[in-house]
């Protein structure tokens, strides 16, 4: 994998990777980077302006890793960056997995551990007001979302939401840094984003402004609206999704904004001979 910042110009800028194997990035608001690897490690860097190096840190390791579920994936950082969430998981057992939350250096807090009794599903956390919330999966292999609150060890709450507000089942979600805006995707290709509150609690006294609005998708060469991650702007005004062609790989970057009511903006084709792709916003 190699990583890439690209600005409101379309200019691309390399970023030098600790390691070869990166599987996932997140970022924080204080414009660091978390990189996770494919065989569970996880890499912290400064931040990442033009001149400098990122001098990436490795992550302390955490608990042991033969207690949990599986590696850690999906390292999530928190929006003030001195925590990163993860899933410890075999994804192909459906069995039960963990949710690992460690310190970022130079936070020496204790890690945490809530193990969630159902199938994970191959989506990261989100950071909501200190709490994180995960994708998994319940009976008839429906995706459903549930908080977890690290002040209190071993609660998972379901999150029951209006059906189709947003859409179901679940593919996929984001929640912007500043908590107040969620986008969520459905399995069939569509995407909404509204007041996070609102899907959390299902507040049916709303105004109609804080009705969820439907994200446009315009269909790519070969018709497909299909897309595998999604990414709020820390402020939420702004979504990225990386877009996949009909057979599932990644063929670019789109950006949409909610000044011009989330229709598709700008495309960012993927590098030469990419077929897979992540996104994070930096501050």
């Amino acid at each position: 994998m190699r990583l890439e910042v690209v600005d409101g110009a379309g200019e691309r800028r390399s970023i030098p990777s600790p390691v070869p194997g990166v599987a996932w990035i997140s970022t924080s608001l204080d414009g660091r980077a978390l990189v996770t690897t494919l065989d569970g490690r996880a890499y912290v860097s400064g931040p990442l302006d033009d001149d400098a190096d990122p001098a990436w840190r490795r992550t302390a390791p955490g608990p042991d890793r033969r207690t949990l579920a599986g590696p850690l994936t999906f390292g999530t950082l928190s929006p003030d960056g001195s925590r990163a969430a993860f899933l410890a998981a075999d994804y192909d057992s459906g069995g039960p997995f963990d949710v690992v939350i460690l310190p970022v250096p130079p936070s020496t807090a204790r890690p945490l551990v809530t193990r969630v009794d159902l199938g994970a599903e191959g989506a990261p956390p989100s950071w909501l007001d200190g709490r994180i919330v995960v994708l998994a999966r319940t009976s008839g292999d429906a995706v459903q979302a549930f908080l977890i609150d690290p002040a209190a060890p071993g609660r998972v709450a379901r999150i029951e939401r209006a059906s189709g507000d947003p859409p179901a089942p679940i593919a996929g979600l984001s929640i912007a840094a500043d908590g107040r805006t969620v986008a969520v995707g459905s399995r069939d290709g569509r995407v909404v984003v509204g007041p996070t509150q609102r899907w959390v609690t299902d507040a049916a006294t709303d105004p109609p402004s804080a009705t969820p609005a439907p994200v446009g998708l315009e269909p790519g060469l070969d018709g497909s609206r299909s897309f595998a991650w999604l990414a709020l702007a820390p402020d939420g005004e702004r979504v990225g999704m990386v877009r996949t062609d009909a057979d599932g790989a990644s063929v670019g970057l789109t950006i949409h904004d909610r000044a011009d009511r989330w229709r598709q903006g700008r495309s960012i084709p993927l590098a030469a001979g990419a077929d897979r792709a992540v996104v994070a916003w930096l501050p």
